[in-house]
């Protein structure tokens, strides 16, 4: 049974736009050189609970190795979203899981007193 062409009309019209938003990160994607492409948090959010979330970044993981580059996600906030996206294969992320945000002081000083500690227990050792 033949449908009339109005009914085709709006999923391909939605079809063709989609398309159209992703052919400028295609171009960026061929001529850029960068080390990793970063997947959004809105895609990462509901990765768990969302197959098409999951789809998507499946997807940007396989072109990100189609191009030859790494993956980071950011928003990760929960143990099986880590997990999920393990799985799937992105390389690294950032999230409220591992740390969460704070001034730039804080970490350098976090830094500082790691390397001071490190060089003392090595001298406390030396004899």
């Amino acid at each position: 049974m033949r449908l009339p062409n109005q009914q085709f009309s709006q999923p391909l019209h939605h079809v063709l736009r989609l398309g159209e938003a992703l052919l400028p990160a295609r171009g960026y994607l061929k001529t850029l050189h960068v080390d990793y492409l970063k997947i959004d948090g809105q895609f990462i959010k509901d990765v768990v609970i969302d197959p098409l979330d999951a789809a998507t970044v499946r997807f940007f993981v396989h072109v990100a190795r189609v191009v030859g580059v790494q993956t980071v996600s950011e928003f990760v906030d929960k143990a099986e979203v880590l997990e999920r996206l393990t799985a799937i294969g992105v390389d690294d992320v950032q999230g409220y899981l591992l740390h969460e945000p704070e001034p730039q002081e804080g970490l350098l000083l976090a830094t500082f007193n790691l390397a001071m500690h490190s060089t003392l227990e090595g001298l406390l050792y030396v004899r």
